[in-house]
């Protein structure tokens, strides 16, 4: 419609016009389109295509996952002609993206839930390496990180929260709200033994590779503040739940189990060293 009165339903200055249908057929959602020449009325283009009818019309509920980013500061000392000693610092960053229906007040709300997670602590490895070639290292590598404290952060889109209405500064109504809890735990230990390989680009410069299974212990927020209040009990349902934001608890997800992080995933890492 390129006026601006739609009253009479007319359309001007429209060159094409598209056209289609919706069915459902077996569970699944059918989509057909036409593209049509408002001038002559002849079909340009066709098309058609289907799609599983609960993927094509929500968003499906769970969880989807990045692997966690690392920052590594390490020094190594070479111990004996094929062992390696070394230690550092290690800065870990994870994040997670997870849909849930929380039902409430007799109604599915969607609540969007963000985590990110973060961690910095010391870390000691060992390689093992063999010289295969004058410029090439292969052998194995044991990596051990303490995260003795870390911090999680939950940005939670459409949590309901009741307010005192501003007019009267008394009745309570509901509001749609984007809250961030914080939350700390004791964190974690990483294990992560590994395949290596490195490459000397000179006496001074080498390029390294790595690949094997990281594995944690098991991270689980003890303390959450949201808003100014803060809860620090060993409970955790009341830990996790604030009096402005009723039936929802930070500390659970959706399905009832507890808000916790572990690793456990094939990881690859890349380095830069200088050899002195």
């Amino acid at each position: 419609m390129t006026q601006a009165d739609r009253k009479d339903d007319v359309m001007k200055g429209a060159e094409f016009l598209l056209v289609g249908e919706l069915g459902e057929t077996d569970g699944s959602i059918a989509i057909s389109a036409r593209l049509i020449d408002a001038g002559t009325g002849s079909v340009i283009a066709t098309a058609q295509t289907s799609a599983p009818l609960d993927a094509s019309l929500t968003m499906a509920g769970g969880e989807t996952t990045t692997a966690p980013g690392w920052v590594n500061v390490n020094a190594a000392y070479g111990a004996a002609r094929y062992l390696r000693l070394g230690a550092g610092i290690s800065n870990m960053r994870w994040n997670e993206f997870v849909r849930e229906d929380v039902p409430a007040s007799g109604n599915n709300f969607k609540h969007y839930r963000n985590y990110n997670l973060s961690g910095i602590g010391p870390r000691l490895f060992t390689d093992f390496l063999l010289p295969v070639h004058p410029r090439l290292n292969l052998g194995l590598r044991g990596d051990v990180i303490f995260m003795p404290g870390m911090k999680l952060e939950q940005d939670v889109a459409e949590i309901r929260a009741w307010e005192l209405n501003p007019a009267n500064g008394q009745t309570p109504y509901e509001i749609s709200q984007r809250v961030l809890v914080t939350a700390t735990g004791k964190g974690m230990t990483i294990f992560k033994p590994a395949f290596i390989a490195e490459f000397l680009i000179s006496s001074r410069v080498s390029f390294s590779a790595s690949v094997g299974y990281m594995l944690s212990t098991v991270f689980r927020p003890q303390v959450f503040e949201a808003n100014g209040e803060r809860h620090w009990t060993d409970d955790g349902d009341f830990n996790g739940t604030f009096a402005k934001y009723q039936n929802y608890n930070f500390a659970r997800r959706a399905n009832g189990k507890l808000v916790e992080f572990e690793m456990g995933f094939v990881f690859v890492d890349i380095g830069v060293s200088l050899h002195f």
